[in-house]
């Protein structure tokens, strides 16, 4: 430090040893109030930035108001605020704030004293101060600077440098081969795929394996397997269940009997399976009121139970057997039917009946074909 910063700091120690008495008999810190500042650095140029941590605790039981912080602080001009999550001891509140500020004035520049007060919910609001914060700003003019001789102190100061010309940026040049390498490189890649399409054979594809055609009800049980398997009733999603459940039901009535049952209403279905040939009016009820429940759960969103649910699969699994049987055993009476059999008054040809199975729609309704 130069001899003139030594004797600027001198004064100022001077000055603190005789105003401070003064003033900490006016600002008295209270005992059960601590409020700490520490300004890092002390020493600086004009405009650097410096952190003043503020510590602030006192005891629980009332407000720490800290003191409110502008865009200036004396002679500091703050440029952030952040507060910081503080912790004191287990009974007593803290507050810690990091202020950033830096200052344009040179020589000792000082920070005043900062207040807080403590008000509690019954009792005297007690106030404590901050200590006085100083840092040392040096000028960036030289020591033999003399303001007594303006003509001496502006020789001192050096001249600005000369204006450079800054050569204008060409980068606009290298556009003009990439863009040429780039079409050069689209139309070598055309022709060279065009040439090698050519030269190729006509690959023959070869054919993916047909899946075989389950009957319906083989893939009735198999999705019913399926659906038990996802464990969607232990979930309670029997919205869901009962929609697979009434889709597996479609699907069989779909391929056994040629009915399309997949987007049809239930009033659709029923028109069709009554006059169905393989379809006796048992059947054609059974499946309507099942398809009528379903209907409940799926729109409606009647609640159901587990039980419930198990009760429609087993009255779907029945539906199922009941009409795969009454359907093989129809097609083996009407296979042994000999090909000139008599036609009756109408002229069709006798519907036979299943043995052992209500007798089964007959006359000119002979309904779809499976």
């Amino acid at each position: 430090m130069s001899g003139r910063a030594e004797m600027v700091m001198s004064w100022v120690l001077l000055l603190t040893l005789v105003v401070a008495p003064s003033v900490l008999a006016e600002w008295t810190p209270s005992a059960d109030l601590r409020f700490r500042a520490e300004m890092a650095p002390d020493t600086l140029t004009i405009g650097d930035p410096v952190e003043l941590l503020l510590e602030a605790a006192g005891p629980t039981g009332g407000d720490l108001i800290f003191p409110a912080i502008e865009d200036s602080i004396g002679p500091w001009v703050v440029t952030s605020v952040l507060e910081e999550p503080f912790t004191g001891d287990s009974d007593r509140a803290g507050i810690r704030k990091r202020v950033r500020m830096t200052t344009f004035q040179t020589g000792v520049v000082s920070l005043p004293p900062l207040p807080l007060l403590w008000v509690p919910a019954e009792g005297e609001t007690l106030v404590a101060y901050t200590t006085v914060q100083f840092a040392w700003v040096p000028s960036v003019l030289p020591d033999t600077f003399s303001v007594a001789d303006p003509q001496a102190a502006l020789g001192q100061l050096r001249d600005v440098k000369r204006v450079v010309q800054l050569e204008p940026s060409r980068w606009w040049l290298w556009i003009i081969p990439f863009l040429a390498l780039m079409a050069a490189a689209y139309y070598l890649t055309r022709w060279w795929l065009r040439k090698r399409r050519q030269q190729q054979t006509v690959a023959v594809p070869s054919l993916a394996p047909v899946k075989p055609v389950l009957p319906p009800e083989i893939a009735f049980r198999e999705g019913l397997d399926a659906l038990r398997g996802e464990e969607i009733l232990e979930r309670g999603e029997f919205k869901e269940y009962y929609a697979r459940l009434s889709m597996l039901l479609r699907q069989y009535v779909e391929g056994r009997f040629g009915i399309p049952a997949m987007e049809e209403t239930r009033r659709e279905i029923l028109e069709r399976a009554r006059t169905h040939r393989h379809v006796d009016v048992s059947q054609a009820d059974t499946l309507g009121s099942w398809l009528a429940e379903t209907d409940l759960v799926k729109f409606a969103r009647v609640e159901k139970l587990m039980e419930d649910a198990e009760e429609a699969t087993r009255k779907a699994e029945e539906w199922v057997e009941e009409t795969t049987r009454t359907v093989h055993a129809a097609l083996e009476v009407e296979s042994r039917v000999p090909a000139n059999a008599p036609a009756n008054a109408s002229g069709d040809t006798p519907t036979y009946a299943p043995p052992n199975t209500p007798r089964l729609a007959q006359g000119n309704e002979q309904g779809e074909s499976r």
